[in-house]
Parts: structure tokens; sequence; C-alpha cells
């Protein structure tokens, strides 16, 4: 046992002492970089720094993306420290594989990236918690959005104003939660107060729809201006209709020729074609009429209990279908778009009832004249997927995604991109994808950028740019 003891310490001796010898000749070499050799910072990780974690994830990364082979960085110090490590503190190395052990390299993957990422998240590591909530927010491979929740949840109450926005918009859509209006306006209020435009957006939007909240005109205008002041292009369109019809503020058309300027200096489009073909006034004074009529109306509190329990009996497990559904029916009579969706979804899966595409479809267009946004993206995916219900019409797909996208959302830009850039129910215009494509990827979208890559690299729908295409590459996560 002494013997043991001596042979360990000895090993962890000579393994500091060529880690020292390794750092000198590190610095030596590269005196301009602040950089720690590589099994310095594994060392780290491995011993819980989550700091050194984090870095290890990010050298990870970068090689990934790099096709850079890792092992060539580590020295003989960090095998001998790689080996020691595991006898002297996981006492798990044996005779007969110690060797291959001795030499295991950090491999350059994107699941060994997201590994590291995920233990310095585990222990608060801010940084990591944002890009693992990005990742499983984008991810090419399809949302994972409980997992996105999960990280997002974390950081948005230590103030992080992007994850405010994106949490209310998950407890708004339902995405990865259970929907809920009510903690949506919370974290929508949160964010909108500190400058974000999405969040302040979706307060007005909220308020003029009637949307978990009672609908009010005169907050729907404050929050449309402070988004339209922060830069959202829908927002400023907005507050043009408002200011010009008086709807919840006086009229006043200075201020309307205001904003109406800002937006022709900003865009490069027919404004007047634009503000026409997208109704903008005709909706905001039906909105606004709805919201006067129904002012004293509001969803009472036995109605939004209501609610919540039936959405509690669809959505958990081993839950009360048909009460759910009978629930909803009871409430189908207050024409709430999100009621309406509901039903439309139960009608569509056959939950709690027997199915039926055309009363699904019904009720989804019942709510999505509303301009529900999830309807509106519902009939859009239904449309273009078809399935042994629904026969595949692409050319209804197109109508619904670009109803969401006149409302100023890019929640189809991904379909709209495939549409266009494949000639699906209209004439191939590889320019106009490429666009759609572009603004999911300047917002982090993992698929879009892939996209715009090869739209770079190939010269498809844009002129071939192996500049920005090499700079879109940075911009790829784990």
């Amino acid at each position: 046992m002494l013997i043991q003891s001596k042979r360990t310490l000895l090993i962890s001796f000579f393994v500091i002492i060529c880690l020292i010898l390794d750092s000198i000749f590190y610095t030596q070499i590269h005196p301009e970089s602040g950089n720690k050799p590589l099994e310095f910072i594994y060392f780290l990780a491995l011993q819980g720094d989550k700091e050194a974690q984090f870095t290890l994830a990010k050298r990870i990364e970068d090689a990934a993306r790099n096709d850079i082979n890792l092992s060539v960085q580590q020295t003989l110090p960090k095998k001998l420290l790689d080996f020691t490590y595991q006898f002297v503190f996981i006492h798990q190395i044996n005779h007969e594989n110690a060797f291959d052990q001795f030499f295991q390299p950090i491999y350059s993957s994107q699941s060994e990236a997201l590994k590291w990422y995920k233990t310095s998240a585990e222990q608060g590591h801010a940084a990591a918690q944002e890009i693992l909530a990005e990742y499983y927010y984008n991810d090419g491979r399809g949302p994972q959005f409980k997992k996105a929740f999960h990280w997002i949840s974390k950081l948005a109450p230590k103030g992080d104003v992007f994850a405010q926005s994106q949490l209310g918009w998950m407890y708004f859509s339902g995405l990865g939660v259970e929907q809920n209006y009510k903690l949506a306006h919370q974290w929508f209020l949160k964010a909108g107060l500190q400058g974000n435009r999405s969040a302040a957006a979706y307060l007005a939007w909220m308020y003029l729809h009637a949307q978990g909240v009672q609908g009010n005109n005169a907050e729907a205008f404050k929050w449309y201006e402070k988004a339209a002041q922060y830069g959202d292009e829908e927002a400023q369109m907005m507050t043009i209709a408002m200011y010009t019809l008086g709807v919840g503020t006086e009229k006043n058309i200075e201020k309307s020729e205001f904003w109406k300027n800002k937006v022709k200096q900003a865009t490069n489009r027919d404004f007047d074609y634009y503000y026409e073909r997208n109704d903008y006034e005709k909706r905001l004074l039906y909105l606004a009429e709805t919201n006067d009529k129904n002012k004293d109306q509001y969803l009472s509190n036995e109605y939004s209990q209501k609610y919540n329990q039936a959405l509690k009996y669809k959505n958990e497990r081993n839950g009360d279908l048909q009460r759910a559904f009978e629930i909803f029916n009871d409430l189908l009579t207050r024409n709430d778009p999100s009621v309406q969706y509901q039903l439309a979804e139960m009608y569509q899966k056959g939950i709690g009832t027997e199915r039926n595409i055309n009363k699904a479809l019904e009720l989804y267009k019942m709510a999505a004249a509303q301009n529900y946004i999830l309807a509106l993206l519902r009939l859009g995916d239904l449309y273009f997927e078809g399935n042994q219900d629904l026969a595949q019409d692409y050319a209804q797909a197109l109508f619904w995604y670009q109803k969401i996208e006149a409302l100023g959302q890019q929640h189809a830009n991904m379909r709209l991109g495939e549409i266009y850039m494949n000639g699906l129910g209209v004439n191939k215009n590889p320019e106009k994808a490429f666009q759609y494509y572009l603004y999911l990827a300047e917002q982090g979208s993992q698929e879009a950028i892939k996209i715009v890559i090869y739209c770079y690299e190939s010269g498809i729908g844009t002129t071939k740019n192996l500049k920005k295409a090499q700079e879109m590459k940075a911009k790829l996560r784990i």
C-alpha cells in the first residue's frame, strides 16, 4: 500500500513538472496568445471548473467547425495527466487497457462539445446555458422545445432580456410547455420594459387581439409605439394606422407621417402598396371595435379556470380527454380563437373525439380569421404536408403562410423559402427564397444558416461569395 502511494505521488509530481514545462514552452512559441494549453483546460474541466468546461467546449466546437484534429494539440504531459487523473482520482485504470486510455484523445465532435457545454451549464454557467437554449430552440434536425425551455427558464430569472422574451413566446404558443397566457404576459412585460422589441410587439398584439388579457386599445397603442421605437417594422406599420385612425390615441396625421417616413427610409418596398395590400386600417378598425364592444365582457375568472382545466386534461399524461373536449365545446360560444384552435386540434388528431378533418379545418379557419398565428401556421402546414385525410395543396399552403407574413411574423419563412426555392405551386424564385433563408439565418436558425452557406458557395439565389459563406460558417453552433 505504501509502495503504491509513493508511486502515485511520484507520477503526480512528474505530471505537474511536465505541465509546467509544457506551459513555459507553449508561452514561448505563442507569446501573443492568452490561451492556455489544451491539456491545462482539460485538467481544470475534469476537476469541475465550469469556466474551463465552457472554454473546452468552445475549443472543441471551433475545431469541429473547422475540421481541426485536436489530438495534434495534445502533448505528452496532457496524456500523462489524463492517465494519472483516471488512476489517482477515478481508479478506473486496469492493467489490460491502461495504455489505450493513456493515449485517449479529445475528439473534435459536436457531441463532445455539447457534453461539455451541458456540464458547464448544469453548474450555472450563463453563457453555456445561452448556447444550449439557442441550440435546442433552433436545432436544424427539428426544434427540441422542451429542452430549450429548460435552459431558457434558467436564464430568464437572471435578467437575460432575450431569454425573457423567448420564454414569453414559449408560454404564449405552448412550445415546450403548457400554454399559459398569464405567464406569457408576465415575461413579455419584463422584457418589454427593458427595451426588447419582440416582447413589446407581442404585448401590443395581446392587448389588440384580447389574447390572454382584456382587449385594450390604449395599451395596444402604447406597446406598438414602444416596439416601433425599438425598431420593429410591423409595429411601425400599426403605429401609423393607429395615429391615422385615432385608435388607442388621439388622431395625429403629423405623427403618422413621421412614422411613414421612418419606414420608407428603412425599406426599399413600395410603402403605399404594402400598406394597402395588408389592410392595416381595416384590420385595426375591426379589432378595435371588437375591443370596445367587449370591454365590459372580459373573460371571467371562471372562464379562465375552465379553459386551463381543459388544457390540463388535454395535455397531461392519462388526462381525461373526453372531458377536455366537452369543456372546450362549452367555451366555444365565446368566439375565443385559442379555444377554436384547441378544439380543432382535437378533431384533427382524434383526441377525445373521432377524427374529423373537415370540422378541424372549419375551426382552424375561424381562429385564423382572427389572425391567430398558431391556426394560420397549422393550416399552412396541413396543406403543405398533406395526409390521409387532406390532399396536399401547395397553393393553399402558400395562401396561409403569406397571411402570417402579412402580419409581420416570420414563423413561416422556412416553408416560404422551400416553396419558392423548389417552385412548389409557384414559379421557382431562388432569389426570393434566399431572402427568406437569409433573414432566418441572421436570427440564428441553424438550418437556415446551412442553406445560406450552400447558396453562397453555389451561387444559388444570390451571387457566389465564398467570403460570406465563411462568415456564415462562423455562426454555426455545435
